[in-house]
């Protein structure tokens, strides 16, 4: 029997895994991470302002004939084709890599102490009281640096704080500081465009091109490179991205330690090593990366457990990833838009957003309560 390993139980393994038990019986699946619990990160954005708590999007990983291990990888032995572990030494025939990306707010001096993490469940949960206790409606939003996964999320928050501050009669004064030069590039210039006229449009301040170096909690000030400062009230952040360590030096990784693979097959350079989500960087014909993006991961982990299940039966695979993909933008008083892009195509991806509706915002709540239903 075949032994297939998947690291990581996001969006992406947790797909691949259901895929490829349900079309081949007679495999052996192992997933590893770190929680037991799975989180639908997309909702995190709606905890931010009051609308869910971490129950209705934290489920814990059903069975369902694979093998979850909850542990942590430390490395792996490529010519062995093991997977070390605290806890195990795991062999594969198979392997799948969807650790998605750590998050390193220590790569910002003061980002723990000066910020909320606006990509995990504590620190949204902590920014939502101080959203709750604030009168002044001030608020900064910080992207770290470039690449980040979700591209939307910044942008959504800060259209979802807008709408929450004003339902309760307090004048907003919200302020997005990213060093991109528009929202969501790699989509092209019109959905970028479209997301600079909504922030204006509510009166939230866009600074671009800026980077920041260091923040000072102490005083609350955001200080950049040329030594310019940005006094804050309330910071939420989005760290750092990097990819995991067992991944340094590996020879399947970049200059800048991302993994790369095949655009359509999702092959890495080893056989029979594929990697799909976050963890991986595929150049688009714009010459920018695809997007770190939770419908690209799962697209990608349908197209992998298609293939895996293929050669195991010793059929040639066929199915092949196309870089389709959509997402919702939340823009508060329960109503979103919906963006779609076709991004390896050589005209350019010519993402625009879907004029913002309340058809869209449920559309985002069914899909989110069929996914948890569906998948974990």
């Amino acid at each position: 029997m075949k032994r297939v390993v998947i690291i990581g139980a996001g969006i992406g393994g947790i797909v691949v895994a259901r895929e490829l038990r349900k079309k081949n019986r007679n495999v052996e699946i192992i997933m590893i991470d770190r929680s037991e619990i799975h989180t639908f990160s997309p909702s995190l954005l709606w905890a931010l302002v009051g609308k869910r708590k971490p129950n209705d999007f934290q489920k814990k990983i059903r069975s369902k004939g694979v093998n979850l291990i909850v542990d942590s990888v430390l490395s792996i032995d490529w010519n062995q084709k093991i997977v070390n572990t605290i806890s195990n030494e795991l062999s594969y025939d198979y392997l799948v890599l969807s650790p998605g990306a750590d998050l390193n707010p220590e790569k910002i001096s003061g980002f723990s102490d000066g910020a909320f993490n606006l990509y995990s469940v504590d620190g949204v949960m902590k920014a939502k009281e101080k959203l709750f206790a604030s009168s002044s409606g001030n608020v900064t939003i910080l992207i770290s640096s470039l690449p980040f996964k979700c591209p939307a999320a910044p942008y959504e928050a800060a259209l979802l704080i807008d709408s929450f501050f004003k339902e309760r009669k307090i004048q907003p004064k919200i302020t997005i500081v990213t060093p991109e030069e528009m929202p969501m590039s790699a989509g092209g210039p019109e959905a970028g465009i479209q997301v600079v006229e909504l922030l204006k449009q509510k009166g939230i301040s866009f600074q671009n091109k800026r980077a920041v170096t260091k923040i000072d909690s102490e005083r609350k000030e955001l200080i950049f490179s040329n030594e310019e400062k940005i006094v804050f009230d309330l910071l939420i952040g989005i760290p750092a991205h990097s990819p995991p360590m067992f991944l340094k030096d590996s020879p399947i990784v970049t200059e800048t330690g991302w993994v790369k693979v095949d655009p359509v097959t999702l092959n890495t350079s080893l056989p029979n090593v594929y990697a799909i989500g976050d963890v991986t960087t595929i150049a688009l014909p714009s010459g920018k990366p695809l997007p770190k993006a939770g419908v690209f991961a799962h697209a990608q982990a349908e197209i992998v457990a298609s293939r895996i299940a293929d050669e195991i039966s010793l059929r040639t695979p066929k199915d092949m990833f196309r870089g389709e993909g959509g997402c919702f933008l939340e823009v508060g008083a329960r109503k979103a838009g919906f963006a779609t892009g076709r991004f390896y195509s050589k005209d350019g991806p010519g993402v625009s957003i879907r004029r913002p509706s309340r058809f869209w915002h449920f559309a985002k709540v069914l899909f989110e309560k069929w996914w948890l239903w569906r998948w974990v």
